[in-house]
């Protein structure tokens, strides 16, 4: 997947451009995504080049007051892993944020060779998110230009899916509903840290990774996860939060990587998938109970 960033060159190639935050990248969007690729492959026929596709974001948050579910790194690689040929990347800054509806159009006439748009039906964009889906198929028709609108993916009773119901999931560690609405396992990705060596000194080493402060807080406790390194998948436990049992306040994600010790990880990346969770944080009576506990789920 080709990334261009703040670009105002012209981008010659005839595309299919998606328009979105997509923050999760979840079931709703993939079909977005997907229809994307599926619109350009249909308008790549007997074309005399190839109709790409792709996506036009924003990389930083749109919304401060609302914590995004994953950085924009991330999106990235859920964005290439869907086989998306591009994303274009802006950050949202003041010249942006002042662009009514038809600058904001009139900037992608500009800057894209555009043969379709699609986008969902409650897309907003211009100043004041005053834009929405009619405004752009006037404008896109009016040009030439194809509008393909994605209907609200729905889930139980009817109910939208939105990156604002799965962040609530995230929140009340209702994990494996959040993993069914974003279509994948939920995950953490990023280089491991240092932590403060208790586990290994009880036998039992973590893996520890920084929890960003503009993504939204996992609810405390005891998972089942999926641990990636070096391209290999491994079982393993990881804690969120507060270490009760060495009295720490230090939120913190811990993963102990079950029947392995990978060694000392240190700067290198890891990806922790969340599968399920197993309970509350609790404070055992020491150390040794809590290391006789781990060694007991490390045999199953």
């Amino acid at each position: 997947m080709k990334i261009i960033k703040n670009s105002n060159t012209k981008y010659n190639l005839p595309i299919c451009l998606a328009l979105g935050f997509f923050d999760g990248v979840h079931l709703g969007h993939r079909t977005i995504i997907e229809k994307s690729i599926a619109k350009a492959n249909e308008l790549g026929v007997g074309f005399e080049h190839e109709v790409k596709s792709g996506v036009l974001t924003f990389s930083n948050n749109p919304l401060p007051e609302s914590k995004l579910i994953y950085t924009f790194h991330d999106r990235l690689v859920l964005f290439e892993s869907l086989k998306l040929d591009c994303c274009f990347h802006f950050e949202l800054d003041k010249r942006w944020k002042s662009m009514n509806a038809n600058q904001f159009l009139e900037f992608l006439i500009a800057n894209f060779n555009i043969h379709a748009f699609i986008c969902g039906v409650d897309y907003r964009f211009g100043k004041d998110s005053s834009g929405d889906v009619e405004h752009l198929k006037k404008f896109a028709y009016e040009r030439g230009i194809d509008v393909e609108v994605i209907s609200q993916q729905l889930f139980e009773k009817g109910k939208k899916i939105s990156s604002t119901i799965i962040r609530k999931c995230i929140q009340s560690g209702e994990i494996e509903k959040a993993n069914a609405l974003l279509g994948d396992n939920y995950f953490m990705k990023g280089e491991v840290v240092k932590g403060h060596q208790k586990g290994r000194k009880m036998g039992l080493p973590t893996l520890n990774l920084n929890i960003m402060p503009d993504i939204v807080q996992l609810k405390e406790g005891v998972y089942r996860t999926e641990t990636t390194f070096d391209e290999k998948k491994y079982s393993s436990l990881t804690h969120i939060g507060k270490n009760k049992t060495f009295n720490s306040d230090d939120i913190t994600c811990e993963t102990h990587v079950l029947n392995h010790d990978l060694g000392e990880l240190y700067s290198k990346e890891i990806k922790v998938e969340f599968i399920s969770r197993l309970r509350d944080t609790i404070k055992f009576n020491s150390p040794e109970k809590l290391a006789n506990y781990i060694k007991t789920i490390d045999m199953q």
